[in-house]
């Protein structure tokens, strides 16, 4: 008997770290120390981590993320899960201008935040991926990351290089992924479960999000095709309702030499919204990457506007890089008649674990 519970024993010791390797955990922090010059109430130094929509201080599009994520094999099947967090520094406004006039009226601030970003389960199989829970669109996921300075004070989404709809997660979804020979195709469905019609019948609208991708390899060169109809839900990507977008991108990597760009078609309410062109090119010299990107929002109504950025990252390791830059945004805001002009320089240091 004692022989018999010392050997069960042993086998569960050892059986206990196989059965918790499916389970991984990860994540990033990142500190940004800015500069910002230019118009309106943004100017100062900030310590940051991301920028979107003019202002550093709500550390907006940040990379600082912690996930836990598992995978359990049944046969032929696979157990897919995952929750990733978004810990956020701050999330204050240093100049808040309550009254609009352009001068800041007082500091606020709400203290440190944790958000969650993607958080989903799902099954993996013969017939590809489905995933169910709160997701990126496979518009967002199809291109973003070509941005070589994405979650950072110099990325291109959020300070008119992409459209908003390369922002936040989408709740309620159903996903679909697989491989067709070369081509990764993604569709997704995000359900609308709100009542928010004018009957107010307490039924759900219905108002279902439609979105779709497909990423085809083709040698050296990617071609990136994506749709998306957010369908009237509220809040379905960083607060927009009612856009329906299209997309084509290409990149070409050869060595040390990376080069993409996309192009994107938007209209909101059955209306011609804007078009917006975001390109980036990158070196790779041992340690450190060379990057310059360009972007332009060029509205229906109203005069374009424009996005740029270059810099430097050093790679110390794998999981230690510092990034050096510049960027800048001519009328920012390109919805109203003011000529906002921002310009920020300063320094980003991501830690993995």
């Amino acid at each position: 008997m004692k022989k018999s519970l010392i050997a069960a024993a042993v086998a569960a010791a050892v059986a206990a770290p196989s059965a918790m390797a499916d389970i991984t955990m990860g994540g990033q922090l990142q500190a940004e120390v800015v500069s910002a010059s230019g118009d309106g109430s943004t100017s100062g130094l900030y310590l940051t981590d991301g920028w979107e929509g003019g202002k550093g201080g709500d550390n907006k599009g940040n990379a600082s993320a912690f996930f836990v994520k598992g995978a359990h094999k049944m046969g032929g099947l696979t157990g897919l899960w995952k929750l990733n967090f978004n810990p956020k520094y701050n999330t204050s406004d240093k100049f808040a201008d309550t009254d609009n006039d352009g001068t800041p009226d007082s500091t606020v601030t709400s203290g440190p935040s944790i958000g969650v970003r993607d958080a989903f389960i799902g099954l993996k199989g013969g017939f590809g991926t489905v995933l169910f829970g709160r997701l990126s669109t496979p518009y967002k996921s199809s291109t973003v990351k070509w941005d070589p300075f994405l979650a950072t004070f110099l990325q291109a989404r959020g300070n008119n290089g992409m459209s908003a709809l390369h922002n936040g997660y989408a709740d309620d979804v159903v996903a679909y992924a697989n491989k067709f020979g070369p081509a990764t195709v993604v569709a997704a469905v995000a359900f609308d479960e709100s009542d928010d019609n004018p009957n107010g019948d307490g039924d759900a609208d219905g108002d279902h999000a439609l979105t779709a991708s497909v990423n085809v390899p083709v040698g050296p060169v990617e071609v990136a095709i994506a749709y998306i109809d957010t369908g009237g839900i509220h809040g379905l990507v960083d607060g927009t309702s009612d856009y329906e977008a299209a997309k084509i991108g290409v990149k070409f990597s050869s060595g040390a030499i990376t080069v993409a760009g996309h192009y994107e078609t938007i209209d909101q309410g059955g209306n011609d919204l804007a078009d917006v062109m975001f390109l980036t090119g990158s070196f790779k010299a041992g340690s450190n990457t060379f990057s310059a990107s360009y972007g332009q929002t060029s509205p229906d109504t109203g005069d374009d506007a424009t996005y740029w950025a270059v810099g430097v990252k050093h790679a110390f390791s794998k999981k230690v890089s510092t990034l050096i830059g510049v960027t800048g945004s001519d009328n920012f805001d390109f919805s109203d008649a003011t000529d906002d002009d921002i310009t920020r320089f300063g320094i980003s240091t991501r830690v993995k674990f």
